[in-house]
């Protein structure tokens, strides 16, 4: 009996000393613990100065938000860590699970503690400092002040807001260095029986990168010239003599560089038939070193002002002839108000010689033609690029707040949602998990784009809600594993790509056919050869005694370099009818090409 009672009273003891360390008691309403960390956490430069200072958003968990739901005694607020990407330390200390330190310390070098979580989450500001030569703190590192002190001057670039001014303001160099961030939120609540504020935080959040543009584009050959727009618009075409470079421009700031460019003075341009205005800036390129079907890349980062119903942005490429003759052309449009990397993938067709980049600014609110266009890059390679299509099982494309929908994304071998990186093209509107589920907090009346970053080949599909603009894949022309075209969206880090009809959709055809070269017979049997053909995973041989291949004998070669097969234990001397597709496979599934041609032979005896 004493042996049970020791044993209790060691469980009572641990409960208890248990409880001490998560400092919550009975009489509070917090949970000992937060399992899920924030999410949806991004970086953009949103209301910079000259990039002096990157803006953090991200979204409440649904555990936090029910627990703030259930009990409005208690305080909330979330917590930034930083460091430079590049031989620096997290920023953390233990001082931050305290919670009250992060608004009476000055001197703490951490995220400004005017922050404040809605419903929906929030955001903030890291590194706000301004001018060097304007500021007595810089030097002194007044951390309440600005950010000074904690960036190494390394990483600090001198800038002009534009190439004619003479007036220098200091930036973080985001071209040549990035800095990794991470949230997590916390909530405190006062225990009676403590005599004192407890606090439970969550989990740190994935970490997001931010800045080394530069990096994206090593070793690549950008085909267009001043692609950043430093040096104004030389080397783009300005038919309405109205574009021009900005650092910033009603609170949008470059993002890659100093400069991005828009239609400054294209508030007096007249409307067209169909009452919008638009203007363009375009770029030609030639193609004479590059050969049929070998894919184009094109990017561009594109927002547009935060006035709704929004004026567009809309990218298109024109692939002409030696004779000037349009061939084939392709487009992305956006009408966001928030910074996105739009990209078009296709492939060179048959007798192009050159490619038009065309950045079009259309106006659908207020006086200016606000769509803006930071670093744009064209490239060419050999390589096959697979798209990525994002479908929904009903083909919804529209939706209302608090609708919740789920999405699939696809690149001819998974769709896994894993597999993918899920984000929103304008989280105040909608947000995506992990798996591909959006829920929509506004009724997202201007267009909301969901994107999925294939994690291997780093090419974006997307999925548009309430988008006059665009159209997206079927979800039944891509799921039945028939092999039939796929129409969807062809994309790099987001967008769409679409054909000369301006529909929002591209053909996507079902794995290219295998042509049968010879069938050489032999004792009993035969020899299938074909050409090889690239991005397949394997081929199908089928043959028969009956012409019209009733009860065929199908053979698999799973060998994607083969180029021949050899049918054995055949009858001599009799005919045989014989074909080969090519497959791919996709979830484990086999989605097959068209059957070849029938070619006959007949064995040796």
């Amino acid at each position: 009996m004493k042996k049970g009672l020791f044993k209790l009273f060691g469980l009572v003891i641990a409960l208890v000393l248990i409880g001490s360390v998560n400092k919550v008691s009975a009489s509070t309403s917090l949970p000992s613990e937060f399992k899920d960390a924030p999410k949806s956490v991004t970086v953009d430069a949103y209301d910079s100065r000259y990039g002096s200072r990157i803006r953090v958003n991200y979204t409440m968990t649904n555990e936090f938000k029910k627990l703030l739901e259930k009990d409005d005694d208690i305080s909330y607020d979330a917590q930034i860590d930083w460091k430079f990407s590049e031989n620096d330390d997290w920023k953390y200390s233990d001082e931050w699970d305290q919670a009250e330190k992060k608004v009476s310390s000055s001197s703490w070098e951490f995220v400004d503690s005017y922050i404040s979580l809605s419903d929906m989450g929030g955001s903030d500001f890291l590194f706000d400092f301004d001018n060097e030569e304007d500021s007595s703190w810089y030097e002194e590192g007044y951390s309440e002040a600005g950010w000074s002190s904690v960036v190494p001057k390394k990483y600090l670039i001198k800038l002009k807001r534009l190439e004619a001014d003479e007036e220098e303001y200091t930036s973080i160099d985001w071209n040549k260095v990035s800095v990794d961030i991470r949230v997590r939120f916390y909530a405190r609540q006062w225990d009676s029986d403590l005599d004192e504020d407890v606090y439970v935080f969550t989990p740190w959040s994935d970490v997001v990168t931010y800045g080394n543009f530069s990096k994206d584009y090593d070793n690549i050959d950008n085909l267009l010239e001043n692609p950043d727009f430093e040096y104004g618009i030389k080397g783009w075409k300005d038919p309405d003599k109205v574009w021009g470079p900005e650092i910033s421009e009603s609170s949008y700031t470059a993002q890659h560089g100093r400069f991005f460019v828009w239609g400054i003075n294209s508030s007096e341009l007249e409307e067209d038939k169909d009452g919008v205005a638009r203007t363009r800036i375009y770029q030609d390129v030639s193609l004479e070193n590059y050969k049929a079907d070998e894919t184009v890349v094109f990017n561009t980062l594109l927002c547009n002002y935060d006035q709704a119903p929004h004026d567009m942005g809309k990218v298109t490429l024109v692939f002409y002839d030696k004779d000037g003759k349009s061939i084939e052309s392709y487009s992305q449009s956006q009408r966001n108000p928030n910074w996105n990397s739009q990209t078009i993938i296709c492939s060179i067709p048959e007798g192009a010689v050159k490619v038009r980049v065309n950045l079009w600014a259309y106006r659908y609110v207020g006086s200016d033609i606000d769509a803006y266009y930071d670093y744009c890059s064209l490239v060419v390679k050999p390589e096959k690029i697979n798209p990525v299509i994002v479908t929904e099982s009903k083909n919804k494309s529209t939706a209302k707040k608090g609708d919740k929908i789920q999405l699939k994304a696809y690149n001819k071998k998974t769709s896994d949602a894993s597999d993918y990186t899920w984000s929103s093209s304008y989280n105040t509107a909608a947000t995506v998990d992990a798996n591909g589920l959006v829920t929509f907090h506004t009724d997202a009346e201007d267009g909301v784009a969901i994107y999925a970053k294939d994690n291997n080949s780093g090419v974006t599909g997307v999925y548009w809600f309430n988008s006059n603009e665009e159209t997206n894949a079927k979800a039944e022309e891509i799921n039945d594993g028939s092999g039939k075209g796929d129409n969807g969206s062809d994309t790099g880090d987001s967008g769409s790509n679409i054909g000369d009809n301006g529909s929002g959709t591209s053909t996507i055809d079902k794995p290219v056919a295998a042509k049968l070269k010879k069938v050489s017979k032999a004792k009993k049997a035969f020899t299938a050869k074909w050409a090889k053909v690239k991005g397949v995973d394997g081929y199908e041989i089928q043959y028969s005694l009956n012409k019209k291949m009733k009860d065929a004998v199908v053979v698999d070669v799973d060998d994607a370099k083969a180029t021949s097969k050899k049918i054995t234990d055949l009858k001599g001397g009799k005919k045989y009818y014989v074909q080969i597709r090519t497959y791919i496979v996709v979830d484990g599934k086999k989605v097959y090409s068209d059957w070849s041609k029938v070619k006959k032979v007949k064995t040796k005896k």
